[in-house]
C-alpha cells in the first residue's frame, strides 16, 4: 500500500518520462484497514473507508480526464497551439507539430509523448462560424482534423485507454 514518489501522469518512474494513467496501485492500493485495537475516530481522524474511497475516486477520475486538451489557431497555412491543458507537466506545446494541408490540420507528436495506450480524439470544438462539417481522425502518433471547407481555429481533447 505505497504510492510512488513521482507523479504518475508524468511517467513510470522518475527516470522514465512516459506519461500514463494511474492505476489503483499507483494511488496507494485502496486497501487501507483500520487498526482493530485502536480504531480511528472518524469525526477527527483519517480512517480506512474514507482513504479507500478517495483512492478509488481518483482512479475513476483518471479514466475519463483527457490526456491533453489542445487549442489551435489557424492563420492561412500556419497552425499554432495557443492553449494546452494536461494532467502531465511534462507535456508542452512544443511537443506537437502542426501542419496545414489544404482543409486538414495535421497534429503529430513523438512516440512516448502522450500516455501509453491508444489515443482517441473527442470533443472537437470549432471556434468559427461557417466551418461546415469537421471531424478528427486518429493516425499513428497524431490526429488529423479535417474541415469541409478551410481549416479553422479549434479545441480538441485527446484521451487514452
Amino acid at each position: 500500500m505505497t504510492a510512488p514518489s513521482y507523479f504518475t501522469f508524468d511517467g513510470y518512474s522518475p527516470d522514465a518520462i512516459v506519461p500514463y494513467r494511474p492505476g489503483i496501485d499507483d494511488l496507494g492500493g485502496a486497501a487501507w484497514e483500520d487498526d482493530q485495537a485502536y480504531p480511528p475516530d472518524p469525526a477527527t481522524m483519517p480512517y480506512a473507508a474514507a482513504l479507500n474511497q478517495q483512492q478509488t475516486l481518483l482512479r475513476a477520475l483518471a479514466r475519463v480526464i483527457p490526456a491533453v486538451v489542445l487549442s489551435v489557431t489557424v492563420s492561412g497555412a500556419t497552425a499554432t497551439v495557443y492553449g494546452l491543458a494536461s494532467m502531465s507537466d511534462a507535456i508542452v506545446p512544443a511537443d506537437f507539430t502542426l501542419t496545414v494541408v489544404s482543409t486538414t490540420v495535421q497534429i503529430r507528436w513523438a512516440a512516448g509523448t502522450l500516455p501509453v495506450g491508444s489515443i482517441r480524439p473527442h470533443g472537437l470544438t470549432v471556434h468559427e462560424t461557417g466551418a461546415g462539417d469537421a471531424y478528427a481522425s486518429p493516425v499513428t502518433n497524431g490526429v488529423d482534423v479535417v474541415f469541409a471547407t478551410a481549416a479553422k481555429n479549434f479545441t480538441l481533447c485527446l484521451s487514452s485507454d
